[in-house]
């Protein structure tokens, strides 16, 4: 336990200070990063069972991550004062649950393997291969890059139950439960991968009951990690739970309803989907290729060892994967959907050094293969030292707006002009909100043009249009302008 703690440190210094340039300095968020800060705020004072918002009008199953930016923001930004800005306290909360996703990985990738060293090689691999993909998964805020890396965590977490070893189950539950709360397409994503990983120990395990989950023999025996598995599942699930029994039939019609259309679609998009990656669609075409070698070679030999169990697990995620793409309710047009999926392509050089295992004990193959990972890493973190959107972290046009617009004790009514530029006036007066809402100097909603993204409590009411400034946001060759109006 202590050498997990002092690895998830290490790790967390580490991606911090590559992020350094956009942590210390007084950010200003807009847009989504603003639309998220708002529920920040609302978490550090109240208790909410909702997650971030979706830009299909429903909220995504649970509070968790916003919970994590608020805490990190409490103790990094109001406690401690060790950063400028309350977003850059979420930064280091970035930082501290990637270095928590990738030391989980690297413990669960030794229990599948003989000796640290061979380890801490795949590890290496994976981490190499991961920021070759995209580097903003382990230094960006916005949500989709930050469900990747717990879903390394939470598949190589299930390759160790896979293998009969029970401490996997509870690690895939804090995981998965991350992973729930994060995005409502997991609440088939992670169910669907633990079912499949199910079905493949029960056809691995036909001569080995000893490590058969399903058996009564391994229940009874690993009995209390299964039931600390389900408590903290359970832990997680519960606010969607809370919402659910409260609001039923809603929240999942809402997301059900999303994907209404989405049953006519043409299935050609959601094989483009599960085949597009950063790097090409050949990294996914290799990663798939890569996966049944090993296990054909692994099964000709009759073994099961530590690489072929991720191997399989890779597989089935990459099955969920390609099945969510062709029935799930999100248009696989939004390729952000399918950062997390970045992972297993990832995690393909690690299987692929977890083949040498056998040989570990041999400094003539180990050496040169531990040289290697320890090269490549040092080589990737001092080429993608790269600060993620900096332009959303830093927007000149809401501070504009906070300079055009008066504070009053009125509320501010806005009007969005959306026949100009309407991304930049949206997230605009989204960061203009948050940064009303932090100073408490006036109350701001939306009257024209109100954007989901906005969320229920931005809407005006009639009171509000009646007693409050109101001002047109527009934005004429990229220059935000905020003009007093009654129109």
């Amino acid at each position: 336990m202590v050498g997990f703690v002092l690895l998830t440190a290490a790790i967390a210094v580490v991606l911090a200070a590559l992020n350094w340039g956009a942590i210390d300095r007084v950010n200003v968020e807009a847009g989504d990063f603003a639309a998220n800060s708002l529920q920040v705020l609302q978490a550090k004072t109240d208790i909410i069972t909702e997650g971030h918002y979706s830009r299909f009008g429903f909220h995504h199953p649970g509070p968790v991550f916003l919970y994590t930016l608020a805490i990190s923001e409490i103790v990094f930004f109001d406690l401690l004062g060790w950063v400028p800005s309350a977003f850059s306290a979420h930064l280091m909360a970035v930082a501290i649950v990637n270095a928590l996703a990738i030391a989980t990985v690297t413990f669960m990738l030794r229990s599948l393997v003989s000796r640290w060293l061979m380890a801490f090689s795949a590890a290496a691999a994976f981490i190499v291969t991961l920021s070759w993909m995209n580097i903003q998964v382990f230094n960006s805020a916005w949500f989709p890059y930050m469900y990747a890396l717990p879903f390394a965590a939470f598949i190589t977490a299930l390759a160790v139950t896979l293998r009969g070893r029970a401490f996997g189950l509870p690690v895939a539950a804090v995981f998965g439960g991350f992973l729930i709360n994060g995005h409502a397409s997991f609440l088939f994503i992670v169910p669907s991968v633990v079912l499949a990983v199910l079905a493949i120990n029960i056809l691995l395990t036909r001569d080995d009951r000893a490590n058969r989950i399903a058996s009564r023999a391994w229940i009874g025996a690993n009995r209390s990690m299964i039931f600390l598995a389900a408590a903290v599942f359970a832990l997680f699930l519960a606010p969607f739970m809370w919402r659910q029994f409260r609001q039923w039939p809603s929240p999942i019609r809402e997301y059900l309803s999303n994907g209404a259309g989405g049953t006519s679609r043409d299935p050609l998009a959601g094989v483009t989907a599960f085949f597009s990656n950063p790097r090409g669609t050949w990294v996914v075409v290799i990663t798939l290729v890569a996966l049944v070698i090993v296990v054909i070679l692994a099964a000709r030999r009759k073994e099961v060892t530590g690489a072929l169990t991720l191997a399989w697990v890779l597989l089935a995620a990459s099955l969920v994967h390609a099945l969510y793409n062709l029935i799930g309710v999100d248009d696989p047009a939004n390729s952000y959907l399918s950062f997390y999926f970045l992972v297993v392509p990832a995690l393909v050089p690690a299987v692929l050094v977890m083949t040498l295992d056998r040989w570990s004990s041999r400094p003539r193959v180990m050496a040169p293969v531990a040289l290697a990972a320890g090269v490549g890493l040092l080589y990737a973190i001092q080429v993608n030292q790269t600060v993620a959107w900096p332009e959303d972290y830093q927007r000149g046009d809401v501070l504009l707006l906070q300079e055009s617009i008066p504070a009053g004790e009125s509320i501010t009514v806005l009007d969005l002009d959306s026949t100009q530029d309407w991304g930049q006036v949206w997230s605009a007066a989204m960061g203009y909100a948050l940064a009303a809402e932090r100073e408490g100097s006036t109350r701001v909603c939306i009257r024209e043009n109100w954007f989901v993204g906005f969320t229920d409590e931005l809407r005006c009411t009639e009171t509000d249009i009646a007693v409050g400034n109101v001002f047109r946001i527009s934005s004429n060759d990229s220059a935000i302008s905020a003009v007093p109006s009654r129109a």
